[in-house]
């Protein structure tokens, strides 16, 4: 049975609650910081940053893996389940200390801790789908920015490591899910692939090019100028 809004929402509301809580943790251990003295601050949130990371973002790949043992097998396939673990330790540390070197290092942190929490459910659900011989689909969620719609509809279901590398963007506070699939009749409700397509081809040629930074650029000026 092709998943409801309110299943997609349970799903989402999850993610969130785990960012929340990382979230929460983060703001309180920034809070015992001089961030004044960024050497200090930064050589702390650099080691800091990666375990909180690490910790939530295990939590969001057990999901991962239990939602897409269900939904795999909901659409009769014997699920083949591949955990993903969290970001290397060493790339989380890299964008930790970029977010320090910002003018708002406290919200952008924040915003880089949800993007690396949820990440691990994302990729457990998108490689157990490999795995299990189904496709899916980046299904977008709430207020939906463009970069995620031109995404979402560049091809609307991904089978392969090659098709899936675009599905793979995410960024912070970003509420989109991949979502097991066969055919369009496990199409989640409310989710049409072809009006995504539809306006990614529409902001791409207004774009003049294969870029999705400009396609997304494109689509942003054509969909929000025009109403």
């Amino acid at each position: 049975m092709p998943l409801s809004r309110a299943d997609l929402a349970q799903i989402t509301a999850a993610l969130n609650t785990l960012s929340a809580h990382a979230r929460g943790e983060l703001t309180a251990a920034l809070s015992r910081l001089d961030l004044s003295d960024l050497p200090v601050a930064r050589a702390a949130v650099e080691q800091y940053f990666p375990a909180l990371v690490g910790q939530y973002g295990a939590m969001a790949a057990v999901l991962g893996g239990d939602v897409a043992s269900a939904q795999i097998a909901d659409l009769g396939v014997r699920p083949v389940v591949q955990a993903v673990p969290g970001v290397d330790v060493g790339r989380a540390a890299a964008r930790a200390n970029w977010a320090m070197g910002t003018p708002n290092p406290t919200g952008n942190l924040a915003v880089l801790l949800d993007e690396l929490v949820k990440q691990p459910y994302r990729a457990t659900v998108a490689k157990s789908s490999q795995a299990s011989g189904v496709r899916y689909a980046r299904v977008p969620q709430g207020a939906t920015c463009e970069w995620c719609l031109v995404l979402a509809g560049r091809g609307a279901v991904y089978h392969s490591a090659g098709s899936a590398g675009a599905s793979r963007k995410y960024h912070g506070e970003c509420d989109c899910v991949p979502v097991p699939m066969r055919t369009e009749n496990d199409y989640p409700e409310g989710y049409n692939p072809d009006a995504l397509m539809q306006r990614y081809l529409t902001a791409r040629d207004h774009a003049d090019s294969g870029n999705l930074a400009k396609i997304a650029a494109a689509a942003r000026f054509t969909f929000h100028t025009s109403h």
